[in-house]
């Protein structure tokens, strides 16, 4: 797809057509009126990836970037009714949407709800804002039993009365949460949390995560309050909000080093983050990191989203 218009008819296809469909979005920015949405009645997976060239048939073309302009929430993409497709989004970057407090959408930048598995991969939520209890950046709930992924993303200067990066939800089914940058995203509320909320009964893991500098807390424990429970393993991260993490190790609280430039969120070769994550949390540390470059490129793999000792950069990269 090269176009919103295109995109949006290839969503709309995809929701009712009896198959399972991923659809593939050529590299450029997409500036929105409205959002992309779809209601998915097939009980068939829909997967949205971005990053390809003209043809789609090279991928980590350059960035796609769906641009809310900050009018409109971006993309929704949700299961009718009890249905459970699994959903999924990768390389994709997801800016400047906006949701006021009385809006439909839990997501200024994405919404992804089913009763099946989520995945969220290799996607950048920058700039989003949400005036409401739910999330600026994400919103991702997945159904009983099946796994919620949410792995090797950014989440940059997200804005919400309730939540400003990720809103997650994970019903009874293990929750991986694995290699995300979560920085400077920002609670304007008095409840919940800057950076992410964990919600539900799930079996939350959260390995290799780089927390820093969200107002309003970076991580927001829920699950723990109920029947769920969430482990911490090799996190940069400050206080856990809410309960207590049920077990983990290996996290610290220290400056990144971040790399210079604007909006540089890669690591300094010096950055006590290179080779400090764990190599093999539950669910893996996927194949690339958010630019498109493998991951494990050094003896360990780097904490966040960015893989260090990459010769060349491309794909994938904030505006």
């Amino acid at each position: 797809m090269d176009s919103v218009a295109g995109l949006q008819s290839a969503l709309t296809t995809a929701a009712a057509n009896g198959q399972g469909d991923t659809i593939n979005v050529v590299a450029g920015t997409y500036a929105l009126t409205m959002p992309l949405t779809a209601t998915v009645s097939d009980n068939l997976s829909v997967v949205v990836v971005g990053s390809w060239n003209p043809g789609c048939s090279v991928r980590n073309a350059g960035a796609t970037v769906l641009d809310g302009q900050q009018q409109t929430a971006v993309l929704d993409i949700r299961a009718q009714g009890s249905s459970a497709p699994g959903l999924g989004i990768a390389y994709l970057n997801v800016t400047r949407g906006y949701q006021d407090a009385a809006g439909s959408h839990a997501g200024a930048g994405a919404a992804l709800y089913t009763a099946g598995p989520v995945n969220v991969e290799n996607c950048s939520f920058y700039a989003n804002h949400h005036d409401g209890s739910f999330a600026g950046g994400l919103y991702a709930y997945s159904g009983p039993g099946s796994v919620l992924t949410v792995r090797n993303n950014v989440f940059l200067d997200n804005v919400a009365a309730g939540v400003g990066a990720a809103y997650l939800t994970a019903n009874g089914g293990p929750a991986h949460v694995h290699g995300n940058t979560v920085v400077f995203n920002q609670l304007t509320g008095t409840s919940v949390v800057g950076g992410i909320l964990a919600a539900g009964p799930g079996t939350y893991e959260l390995a290799n995560n780089l927390f820093w500098q969200n107002t309003g807390g970076d991580l927001f424990n829920s699950a723990g309050l109920g029947s769920g429970s969430l482990a911490l393993y090799n996190n940069d991260i400050g206080p856990v909000l809410g309960a207590a993490a049920s077990a983990g190790s290996g996290n610290f609280s220290r400056d990144p080093q971040f790399a210079a430039g604007l909006l540089n969120l890669r690591l300094r070769s010096s950055s006590p983050l290179v080779n400090a994550g764990d190599n093999a949390p539950a669910g893996g540390i996927g194949d690339y990191d958010v630019t498109g470059a493998r991951r494990l490129q050094g003896a360990g793999v780097d904490i966040g989203a960015y893989e260090s000792d990459v010769l060349f950069f491309h794909g994938f990269e904030l505006p």
